[in-house]
């Protein structure tokens, strides 16, 4: 089947930390294993309700100080330095513009409250048809309803739709039910593997 639109993930695809060192300096300190400390504070219960806006990215914080006994001075110092380091991926970005002259485009990313607004500048609707941010809808990857809300406002099927993402389980979850999949590695390989299901 023919495909009609594109539909990419935001924080490792769009969004990329090349430079983690203030992270591992935060890595030593907390006692965590090299190249952890995003998935530990992720993997946190208040996280996962963060993703489906069941609480804010101030509770979150809240709590990594709390379950590292950190003083919220330290706990703000550690926000800022996880996300230090990170670029936009302007490449992929530029891709993502030119395919709406043929294709529609579309986001699903899993996101704590008030991210909408932190991203506007890159992601927004002059580059994508639709944007579904998971803490707007109440529902986070790798739950099948995201991808079947995505399918339903881009107005495709499964089989028209590409989805990129860096998480194998969540590009399983939209393989799951019929969607295209690619795996982010890097921007290269992802252009040329969009190319690839355009030109079927």
């Amino acid at each position: 089947m023919t495909i009609r639109a594109v539909i990419f993930d935001v924080g490792g695809v769009l969004f990329h930390q090349p430079d983690k060192s203030r992270q591992r300096c935060w890595e030593e300190r907390l006692g965590l294993a090299v190249d952890t400390l995003g998935s530990t504070i992720w993997r946190m219960p208040i996280s996962t309700q963060a993703e489906i806006g069941l609480a804010s990215r101030a509770a979150v914080w809240a709590e990594v100080a709390r379950r590292f006994s950190l003083t919220l001075t330290d706990a703000a110092i550690l926000e800022e330095d996880y996300f230090s380091g990170s670029e936009w991926n302007v490449q992929l970005i530029d891709y993502a513009r030119s395919l709406r002259a043929n294709y529609t485009t579309g986001i699903i990313t899993n996101v704590w409250p008030d991210a909408r607004a932190a991203v506007k500048d890159w992601v927004n609707d002059e580059v994508f048809d639709d944007l579904i941010f998971s803490a707007e809808v109440g529902l986070a990857k790798p739950d099948r309803r995201i991808y079947e809300l995505a399918l339903d406002r881009l107005h495709v099927n499964p089989a028209e739709a590409v989805f990129i993402d860096d998480g194998q389980g969540n590009v399983e979850a939209a393989q799951a039910i019929g969607m295209q999949g690619i795996r982010f590695e890097n921007t290269e390989q992802t252009i040329v593997e969009i190319e690839r299901y355009l030109k079927e």
